[in-house]
């Protein structure tokens, strides 16, 4: 059995994407004025976050490229706790053990600090959640 170590974060963004868009919030969005999410000014939107890091083995070196599935939870606790929202299994290439996900949607408020724990499948959860952080001007953008 293959049993990665180590998951380091390189970036994780908050995107905020409408529904039917391809693009971050900002382009033109056409908006259902009979929808309730307009009572509170905003349209509704789709929480989705991007991750990137590195699967490294028992030495320390960056896996073998290849397909593996992931399955991604949050957790409102550093440690312990039950996941309040957990992925189903992502298959995703690793090349010199880097991999890049988009995870979502997500049907959490984020209104309070989560935590984002990672398993490749057929191992156990990996120790040491990453903290979700708002980017800089996304935060801004809180009422």
């Amino acid at each position: 059995m293959y049993r990665p170590l180590l998951a380091a974060l390189f970036v994780l963004t908050f995107a905020l994407t409408a529904p039917g868009q391809d693009q971050y919030l900002g382009a033109d969005i056409s908006l259902d004025r009979g929808s309730s999410d307009l009572a509170l000014g905003a349209p509704r939107i789709e929480r989705v976050l991007t991750y990137q890091g590195i699967l490294k083995d028992e030495a320390n070196d960056p896996i073998e490229d290849g397909d593996y599935g992931m399955i991604f939870r949050l957790y409102d606790c550093p440690s312990g706790g039950s996941p309040l929202w957990t992925s189903p299994v992502v298959t995703l290439a690793t090349v010199d053990g880097l991999f890049t996900v988009e995870l979502g949607p997500i049907p959490l408020p984020f209104d309070t600090t989560y935590y984002l724990s990672l398993q490749v499948q057929g191992d156990y959860e990996m120790p040491g959640r990453q903290r979700l952080a708002a980017a800089p001007y996304s935060a801004s953008a809180l009422p």
